[in-house]
């Protein structure tokens, strides 16, 4: 499943695929308008505070940026916690100044078609 959501600089889209009974994968990943690049976000220091996941902890399933393999009950959890922080306005600029920053340090190499 994809959820898409608009923001001034960016889109973004969660992406959600059941993998058996128990567990899903899950992505959060930011479009730039402009240059049509993407980049998964699910470990940018601002999307993990966001998500409840203490920077010091990040390993194992946290620290890629694609495809998160989560429980069912984590991927409803971020899914909500996801939409709840690309629909306010004032986080969405803060997050976005930071997409600014990391995309202008060459890592979104992806352009999306």
């Amino acid at each position: 499943m994809k959820r898409f959501f608009s923001g001034n600089k960016y889109n973004f889209e969660i992406t959600y695929k059941q993998l058996n009974k128990h567990e899903c994968s899950w992505t959060l990943k930011a479009i730039c308008k402009a240059t049509n690049r993407c980049s998964g976000v699910n470990n940018l220091n601002p999307v993990l505070s966001e998500l409840g996941i203490n920077e010091g902890i990040v390993c194992g399933k946290f620290e890629d940026s694609f495809g998160w393999k989560v429980s069912i009950q984590e991927m409803k959890k971020f899914n909500q916690i996801a939409k709840s922080f690309l629909t306010s306005e004032n986080y969405l600029k803060y997050l976005e100044n930071k997409l600014d920053e990391d995309r202008g340090q060459g890592e979104w190499e992806n352009v999306r078609h």
